[in-house]
């Protein structure tokens, strides 16, 4: 596990393996395409317990906003390529 941690204070563990997998790489090739797979996407690489924990950081008045929830997503995605590239 890869642990990580974002601007805001969140913490996560990405798994490894999941970056290391070809359904990776496509989810990633068709969220340009498609946004709505970001959330498979994150969900693949911080787990379902990630992406919840995520959501109930950044709610307010009880709904996570989608550009919060989007700007975590991209911090994560270049943060992962950041430690890709060590």
């Amino acid at each position: 596990m890869i642990k990580g941690k974002l601007k805001n204070g969140f913490k996560y563990e990405i798994n490894e393996k999941a970056l290391a997998s070809y359904e990776f790489v496509e989810a990633l090739n068709e969220v340009e395409a498609k946004p709505y797979k970001a959330p498979i996407i994150l969900e693949m690489i911080i787990g379902k317990k990630g992406v919840e924990d995520l959501k109930e950081l950044l709610k307010e008045d009880g709904f996570t906003p989608i550009d919060k929830m989007n700007e975590a997503f991209e911090e994560i995605i270049e943060n992962t390529a950041q430690i890709k590239k060590s």
